[in-house]
């Protein structure tokens, strides 16, 4: 009877197990069906990049910063939502491992925070208006 019982409870360990796997990977599917894991990047840092893309809005992104530096009070801009922040990460970790993402993390932390600026001037750069030089200059280059 043992033996059966030890068998028993060992399946009912593995479902467990297997369930949790499930609901592990399930976190890394988006709503539209995306799976963070298996975007293609040739590196940590580009796949970071990539993740930005997949995870937060043109506007999110021009709007906010991705992390604000220890420093933080001077920033005027908001974090992003920390929830996707924390899957990024996560992402990041279960991808290349912890020891590559804690060896990286301040050099990734740049280039999002880098993205963020790039979003906001690239924004700011469309809403103004062009001058009179710029739009003949413009006209020229559809050319």
């Amino acid at each position: 009877m043992e033996a059966s019982g030890s068998k028993q409870a060992e399946a009912s360990g593995s479902k467990q197990a297997d369930d949790h796997h499930s609901t592990c990977a399930e976190k890394f599917i988006l709503d539209n069906g995306i799976n963070l894991l298996s975007l293609k990047a040739t590196d940590i840092f580009k796949y970071a990049l990539i993740l930005m893309d997949a995870l937060f809005t043109e506007t999110e992104m021009s709007t906010c910063c991705f992390q604000q530096a220890e420093r933080g009070a001077s920033s005027s801009k908001t974090p992003l939502p920390p929830g996707r922040v924390k899957l990024l990460e996560e992402c990041l970790e279960t991808k290349f491992g912890k020891a590559a993402y804690a060896a990286n993390c301040s050099i990734i932390r740049d280039k999002l925070n880098q993205k963020c600026r790039d979003k906001c001037n690239k924004a700011k750069k469309l809403s103004k208006p062009l001058t009179t030089g710029e739009t003949e200059q413009h006209q020229l280059s559809e050319q």
